[in-house]
């Protein structure tokens, strides 16, 4: 689980380098005459552990997101009820 923006940066990096590698793996593979259904076979666990991956640093990414949005309509908010509220003291003259 990544839990921080330095464990984030450390997992994209990895995540690079797994694509890369399993690149690689596979067009070794097809080099040494196996066909298609048994490099899915063999790179299969290779693609799971890779995919399994990319999905966690998504899910840390769509939670950043998530909470940075949040935070932004938040601060909307809260600026747009102040502002309402000075308008609507103005108006009574409470200035």
């Amino acid at each position: 689980m990544i839990r921080n923006e330095t464990e984030y940066k450390e997992a994209v990096s990895r995540l690079a380098e797994e694509q890369t590698r399993l690149a690689a793996h596979r067009a070794r593979l097809k080099e040494t005459g196996l066909n298609e259904e048994e490099i899915k076979r063999v790179t299969d666990p290779m693609e799971s552990f890779y995919l399994q991956f990319k999905e966690e640093v998504e899910s840390y990414e769509l939670g950043n997101s998530t909470t940075c949005a949040a935070s932004v309509i938040f601060s909307l908010r809260s600026y747009s009820t102040r502002y309402i509220s000075a308008g609507a003291c103005e108006a009574a003259g409470f200035t």
